[in-house]
């Protein structure tokens, strides 16, 4: 409140809650927590009744409020007081002169540190902030659009509260996450514009920029910086949030469970719908998908089902459900669980591309080929470019896979990805993998070359180096494939190496495929089969071809019964995994050959059937084995 002010005093909340959390010791909700809260309770905020209101909802034990008023020309008198929230009391009041707004918050800010027991910070908050109003009241007001769900107007204010002062580190930061209808090198452009600035912000701040570019770029800080958010700042969700997703990034499932579970504890209004994004939600869809990875399926649908019950109207979360029991091969409910979705948020973008994924995790190619055939003509024109490379997985599936390279190829070429002359665009990557599946080993390995050698344009190593682990193992399988395996021994080495920059648990023990590719070559089934088994991090959704060469040693071992379970993870994979890394219907191959090797003909023939149906349309070189599938499956369903 103030009198004579007009929209001065809008900024102060935001200047006192920043400055006062730079007191050791002191917990703070910060204000960006506090308007998004405010978002979540319908915009109710304004008044001291309701601001105390949303205080509670936030955590917070104690409210500091004001009012703001200009006594004379160039000076201002801030009254505050600290209430209890518990009790309604005025625990105590005060009373700060100042010239300007900064004044004011330093001011007040050293009043109520003495209170609390604490120093008043070094330095003025206009250090780590701006000295400018103007930018102040901009990002402030951005903040209240932000949170409201009014992305355009929010990135527009951020941005000339930039303008009017371009070292503002929060105002970029923001601006940042408004971008949703920008390009990947437009958002990551704008974050890397707030790290830059980031030393120059208060720690909170400059721990969450570094946090969530750690988190893009998965670098292996990731989970350092994020935890310390969480611990110096427990009031602010942002870090446990970020510390859950560093922990799955690196693959430690088990130590994402607890911090993504307290999110959707203390974020219960998050699922209200009422604001622009939801915290509870993120949290719920990582923690499904953290389950999922760990091959706990049955958990992971669980929290699914927890997720529609919390928000039942949100289409992203039944279709998050959907996926799941899809993936558990249970598709009839699946396809309900869409149908509702769909019902739900008809103008979800790309909403179609769960159908088709249900489609080909069923094995039913003949529809998801028309399906996606459908789109291309169907589809918006941004869109139609995904069309083509679903129907280029269906190739893939049907054993097509040399009609599907000019597919990849048109894929390349529409998505037009601007890099060095001597680098292929990392769009390239399914021209790669088809130019492999085709025989075109030469053509294969030169692509994965030199989509090694991009530079990821967002000024972090770690996203580079994990463009060079990824795209050296897929040159590494064709090499093996080839029966070059002279230069495997420096690719692993070169793999190692890079992976160590990397926060990806997936990257960091990539290098021990390629001893295994090495082990296979030379007839040591044993190494092999311990150096794949040291390469995988997730059974389910990680590199599946890894599951794939572990099962086929382990058959070759005679150790048939522990290639079973392997392999039909893998085969529950619906975008990822086996429908892109390796197919399905190869992997159903080998099944059925692990179940005839353990005498299960039943379940051997059922996967042969599979492999049949697929194989149909097959190009010639995989005749012999679709005929050998064919007469084992005829043979073994005779004998039922």
């Amino acid at each position: 409140a103030g009198q004579g002010v007009g929209t001065l005093g809008q900024p102060l909340g935001d200047m006192l809650a920043t400055n006062l959390a730079r007191v050791e010791g002191l917990r703070v909700v910060s204000n960006a927590r506090m308007v998004e809260v405010t978002g979540q309770l319908g915009g109710r905020g304004d008044s001291a009744a309701s601001s105390a209101e949303v205080a509670r909802e936030a955590g917070a034990t104690e409210l500091v409020d004001g009012s703001l008023y200009d006594v004379a020309p160039g000076h201002l008198r801030l009254d505050l007081r600290r209430v209890d929230l518990a009790t309604g009391a005025v625990l105590r009041a005060y009373t700060v002169q100042g010239s300007d707004l900064f004044a004011l918050a330093d001011s007040g800010t050293g009043r109520l540190a003495g209170d609390f027991g604490g120093q008043r910070p070094a330095g003025s908050l206009a250090d780590v902030t701006t000295r400018s109003v103007e930018a102040y009241g901009f990002y402030e007001q951005g903040l209240r659009r932000y949170f409201g769900g009014d992305l355009p107007a929010a990135e527009q204010l951020f941005a000339r509260a930039l303008k009017a002062d371009s070292t503002f580190a929060m105002a970029a930061f923001y601006r940042s996450q408004s971008l949703s209808q920008g390009t990947r090198a437009e958002i990551f452009a704008a974050l890397w514009q707030a790290v830059q600035l980031a030393d120059g912000a208060s720690d909170r701040e400059r721990l969450l920029i570094r946090a969530t570019w750690a988190r893009v770029n998965s670098s292996p800080s990731a989970g350092a910086i994020a935890d310390t958010l969480m611990v110096r700042y427990p009031a602010e969700l942002e870090g446990y949030l970020l510390s859950g997703m560093a922990a799955m990034l690196a693959g430690n499932y088990e130590a994402a469970h607890r911090p993504l579970r307290e999110v959707i504890t203390r974020d219960s209004l998050g699922l209200s719908g009422k604001a622009v994004r939801c915290l509870a939600c993120e949290a719920l869809q990582a923690l499904a998908g953290s389950y999922d990875e760990e091959d706990s399926l049955p958990a992971a649908i669980r929290v699914a089902r927890e997720w529609v019950r919390l928000q039942p109207t949100s289409g992203v979360a039944w279709r998050s459900l959907a996926m799941m029991l899809g993936s558990a091969g249970k598709l009839d409910s699946a396809q309900l669980v869409l149908a509702h979705a769909d019902s739900l948020d008809p103008s979800a973008p790309a909403a179609w591309q769960y159908q088709f994924a249900l489609l080909l995790r069923g094995g039913r190619l003949t529809e998801a080929e028309e399906f996606a055939r459908v789109q291309l003509r169907a589809a918006p024109p941004s869109q139609r470019v995904e069309a083509i490379w679903d129907l280029c997985l269906v190739y893939r599936h049907e054993g097509r896979p040399r009609a599907a390279v000019d597919l990849a190829r048109q894929y390349r070429d529409l998505r037009r990805e601007a890099v060095a002359r001597d680098a292929a665009p990392l769009s390239s990557f399914l021209y790669g993998q088809t130019l492999f599946e085709s025989g075109n080993y030469r053509g294969a390995a030169a692509v994965f070359d030199s989509m090694s050698r991009v530079r990821i344009p967002d000024q972090d190593a770690s996203a580079t180096a994990r463009n060079q682990v990824w795209t050296l193992t897929h040159k590494s399988t064709v090499l093996a494939a080839m029966g070059d395996t002279a230069g495997l021994p420096a690719l692993a080495d070169s793999i190692q190496r890079f992976g160590q920059l990397s926060g990806l648990g997936r990257d960091r023990v990539l290098h021990q495929y390629v001893r295994g590719l090495l082990a296979r070559a030379r007839g040591r089934h044993e190494e092999a089969a311990a150096a794949f088994r040291a390469a995988i991090v997730s059974t389910s959704l990680g590199f599946t071809r890894v599951n794939y060469a572990l099962a086929g040693e382990l058959m070759a071992l005679g150790r048939a019964p522990e290639a079973i379970p392997l392999l039909r993870s893998a085969n529950r994979s619906i975008y990822e995994g086996a429908a892109l890394y390796i197919t399905h219907t190869e992997i159903q191959e080998r099944m059925a050959q692990a179940f005839e090797a353990v005498g299960r003909r039943d379940s051997a023939a059922v996967y042969y059937q599979h492999v049949v149906d697929a194989w149909e349309k097959a190009e010639p070189e995989f005749t012999p084995r679709y005929l050998e599938a064919r007469a084992k499956a005829t043979r073994m369903l005779e004998r039922q």
